[in-house]
């Protein structure tokens, strides 16, 4: 099965307590990036605070 997208919701599963993703996190991302999946990040948050968060 090949994987085209996938979506991840950043509250309480991507984002720590402090909202920071982890190093790890972030190598997952770029891995899945690089093979030319398209990451999609969910949140109820303003872009423009998600914006600062990565």
């Amino acid at each position: 099965m090949d994987v085209h997208a996938i979506f991840i919701d950043m509250d309480g599963t991507l984002l720590s307590a402090s909202n920071k993703i982890s190093q790890r996190n972030i190598q997952a991302l770029y891995r899945l990036i690089n093979q030319g999946v398209k990451v999609f990040l969910a949140t109820g948050r303003h872009y423009e605070i998600i914006y600062e968060l990565l």
